[in-house]
């Protein structure tokens, strides 16, 4: 460190009087007081007043500290990632654990996050990069989407930098994007009853033989940027998007559409899928219908539930009654 400043010191005086300075050693307890010594070889013809001590006293101190931020900062960073167990090796023991705790680190069984590893790669371009490979960076994505890990938490338990946190997270959720919009689709004949939509169970026939699927709404907590999250905060109290979700009886979705506020109405975001031609919203025809939530209206295509007086809906309404039932058999 001393070095640097002494080459600061020399930066500062003028070509012809370098030679002056050579000699010159900073102490082990340096003070900046200490470059005051230097003026009058420096400039020995010249008289030094207060004031020009005080310009060089503010100047050594910038300088200084210049040179000693750079130096820490940029030619003697201290390693921060230093862990002996490397992302790969993480992944290595999740891999080769119990499938157990691959479930819980990934919410994915371990045969379903080998397979998802597969089609990104093969079909989605999904590919390894020479210091992370797939499985890593569909675990850094997994991690993030299941339990809402934060990068810096990310950095400690892959041993990356945040930037390449952040860059691997983006690729794959790219790749991902491409796999969704392949995989929630409905069958291309769903209106002929053909495909997994369709009620498998006798307990929905012949009630439902012609229900398609369901559609409901759900919340889904966000991060905006100051001053903007104001539309997005509705009845939970907090930023959230409103997503449009439509599944089959099959449990998979067939439809889905993100990045509405959290304070705009179901009702209003199905209306505008089902006008959206871009979107290739699956509208039901001749008998077919959905299943929707009371949020939504009732009408052709549509069927909403019964809304009369006490009607258990919600599941608080379901609480409620068992509770109250059992408060009547008390007394």
């Amino acid at each position: 460190m001393y070095l640097f400043f002494n080459i600061g010191i020399v930066l500062l005086v003028e070509p012809e009087d370098i030679r002056d300075l050579t000699d010159y050693t900073l102490k082990e307890s340096w003070e900046v007081s200490n470059c005051f010594s230097l003026l009058p070889s420096t400039f020995p013809e010249e008289e030094v007043t207060k004031d020009e001590n005080d310009d060089w006293s503010v100047l050594c101190q910038v300088t200084a500290h210049s040179i000693l931020a750079y130096y820490e900062n940029y030619i003697h960073k201290t390693p921060c990632r230093t862990s002996i167990r490397t992302g790969h090796k993480f992944i290595e023991e999740i891999l080769s654990g119990s499938g157990i705790r691959c479930y819980q680190a990934f919410q994915l069984t371990k045969p379903v996050f080998l397979d998802l590893c597969y089609e990104l790669t093969h079909k989605y371009d999904l590919q390894p990069t020479r210091g992370m490979s797939t499985y890593e960076e569909v675990g850094i994505f997994l991690m993030t989407c299941a339990h809402g890990v934060d990068n810096w938490l990310l950095q400690e338990i892959f041993n990356h930098s945040g930037e390449i946190i952040s860059r691997h997270f983006h690729r794959v959720l790219k790749a991902i994007g491409k796999f969704a919009n392949d995989i929630i689709a409905p069958h291309p004949e769903y209106n002929e009853g053909k495909g997994y939509h369709k009620p498998q169970h006798q307990r929905y026939m012949p009630f439902f033989k012609d229900c398609i699927g369901a559609i409901d709404g759900t919340h889904v907590k966000s991060r905006l940027p100051q001053g903007k999250a104001i539309p997005y905060i509705g009845r939970k109290g907090y930023a959230t998007q409103n997503v449009l979700a439509v599944v089959d009886f099959n449990m998979c979705f067939t439809f889905v559409w993100a990045g509405w506020e959290g304070a705009a109405h179901d009702n209003r975001i199905l209306g505008e899928a089902i006008r959206n031609p871009d979107l290739n919203f699956s509208i039901p025809k001749g008998q077919k219908y959905y299943l929707v939530d009371v949020g939504y209206t009732h009408m052709t295509g549509y069927m909403g539930p019964y809304k009369g007086e006490n009607i258990r809906y919600h599941l608080d309404d379901f609480r409620r009654a068992r509770t109250d039932n059992y408060a009547n058999r008390k007394t």
